[in-house]
């Protein structure tokens, strides 16, 4: 399995939605994104935790809900090229920085 932020070989991936599933019920969501607010991508343990501890679901919703826009965060670009080189079972903690 492959985690599609950090591209690593890893042991076990989760469905991370995009849009997170608490902002779906809003109205503008809705009619912002139409069926697309459903989208996930499969990641590794350690970057849906450091995703969740740096990204508030607002800032996921309305600006970081899209592979590329994650991958361009400040604090996930400086996380994915500290932990390319890792192995697989590697899990990683995260530190609050908001």
């Amino acid at each position: 399995m492959f985690c599609e932020l950090c591209q690593r070989k890893v042991l076990a991936t989760t469905k991370h939605h995009l849009v997170p599933r608490a902002m779906h019920s809003k109205k503008r969501v809705k009619r912002l994104y139409g069926d697309r607010f459903h989208d996930t991508i499969a990641v590794c343990s350690s970057c849906r935790r450091q995703i969740h501890t740096l990204i508030t679901e607002k800032e996921m919703a309305f600006e970081f809900n899209n592979l590329d826009a994650l991958r361009r965060h400040p604090g996930v670009t400086k996380f994915l090229e500290w932990i390319k080189d890792k192995p697989a079972d590697c899990v990683v903690p995260a530190k609050s920085s908001r």
